[in-house]
C-alpha cells in the first residue's frame, strides 16, 4: 500500500499529534472523529478554566 509506518508516526510526534492506519474509509472516519472528540473536550477544559 505504500504506508510508511514510521515515517509518519515521526511526522505526527514532530507535528505534536497522532497518527492511526486505517485501511477503509470506516475506521478513517472513526478515527478522524476520535481526534475531534478529544480535541473539543481539550478546548471545553481550557475555557473552563
Amino acid at each position: 500500500m505504500g504506508y510508511d509506518e514510521l515515517l509518519l508516526a515521526e511526522l505526527a510526534r514532530g507535528g505534536q499529534g497522532n497518527h492511526v492506519f486505517a485501511e477503509h474509509g470506516d475506521g478513517a472516519a472513526a478515527a478522524v472523529a476520535g481526534e475531534v472528540e478529544g480535541l473539543l473536550s481539550k478546548t471545553v477544559q481550557a475555557r473552563a478554566c
